[in-house]
């Protein structure tokens, strides 16, 4: 059936009625949410009844009593939500995607009922009495550049609040001295690698006599050691490799896709590259040398099993005069 003229600057009243009723009481506009109030409205109008004289209570209501729904429900469990240590980063990240994919669905309807309107003024700019008509469109289409400047705004601060939350997890994934990630990222990473079966290396090496070092020169020397540490890992291995610091002076290196044979060569190369090392505090040189156990992932391992395996490696190295490498 053809929309008569009459009936479309009707349609577009509750078209602006919709959207004002919705922004004025903070009313999420998702595509489902107005559907669910346009078509309310339509059906108000159908009735006869005078959208003017009608208070916002009222069409709460007559919401509720249609849908069956609270239309602030999700607002209020939204606001419930208490963002902190407990929440995984991973889930608000998702929560946030699904909001900004929410207002983009939202910002590109707009834009087609705006093509829309446009193609209505076109008709009726041709006809002299239709003049307030022009106006009530006009006013639509500045009514959704409004609603649009104000979700680009949203988008924009979404697309922030993400960059954010990707900095703040990579700041939890991180040892703060070393640069490297910490023992909990470790642990995820070993076990997501397991999970897949997929062949790796694990090295694991420990610093010779930190205590020592410490003991010698101060804890502040001991940090020193331990930056150059990361610093040296990050410079002289792959962008991609992953490095954590899993204990207070050992480390762990995983080499995906790689045999024994080539975990050996590297961590042979780190030794000598930590040996040759000078560190220097208040003048004096601190030594540096640094003991290798590494093992490749079996048939059945265990995050515990092959962990078990390096540091085998590891203390039959420690007992062999360190700084040394050792496979198992």
């Amino acid at each position: 059936m053809r929309i008569t003229q009459i009936q479309e600057s009707e349609l577009n009243k509750i078209i602006k009625k919709t959207l004002s009723f919705m922004a004025r009481n903070k009313i999420t506009i998702t595509p489902d949410n107005y559907e669910k109030w346009f078509n309310l409205f339509i059906e108000l109008f159908v009735k006869g009844i005078d959208l003017q004289n009608i208070s916002p209570l009222e069409l709460l209501g007559l919401y509720k009593e249609k849908y069956l729904a609270d239309p602030f429900e999700e607002l209020k469990k939204e606001k419930e939500i208490n963002i902190n240590g407990n929440v995984p980063i991973k889930v608000v990240k998702e929560v946030l995607n699904q909001v900004d994919n929410c207002l983009i669905e939202v910002l590109s309807e707009m834009e087609e009922h705006c093509k829309e309107i446009e193609k209505g003024k076109d008709v009726f700019e041709k006809q002299d009495d239709k003049q307030l008509l022009l106006k009530v469109l006009e006013q639509i289409t500045d009514k959704y550049e409004d609603l649009k400047d104000e979700i680009r705004k949203q988008h924009e601060q979404i697309e922030k609040l993400k960059e954010e939350l990707e900095t703040t997890r990579e700041e939890a994934e991180r040892d703060a001295l070393t640069g490297v990630f910490n023992r909990k990222k470790f642990d995820y990473t070993l076990s997501k690698l397991i999970e897949k079966k997929n062949p790796f290396t694990l090295i694991i090496f420990d610093l010779d006599n930190f205590k020592q070092i410490n003991d010698t020169f101060g804890h502040q020397a001991g940090d020193i050691v331990l930056k150059k540490v990361g610093e040296i890992l990050l410079k002289h291995l792959r962008p991609d490799t992953p490095l954590f610091r899993i204990g207070g002076e050992e480390f762990a290196i995983i080499l995906p896709d790689s045999c024994i044979d080539i975990g050996e060569k590297i961590a042979e190369r780190l030794r000598q590259i930590f040996e040759q090392k000078e560190i220097y505090y208040e003048g004096k040189r601190v030594p540096l040398t640094a003991t290798f156990g590494l093992t490749s992932y079996q048939n059945g391992d265990t995050p515990e099993s092959i962990c078990k395996r390096a540091d085998i490696a590891l203390y039959e190295g420690k007992k062999s005069g360190k700084n040394i490498v050792i496979a198992k």
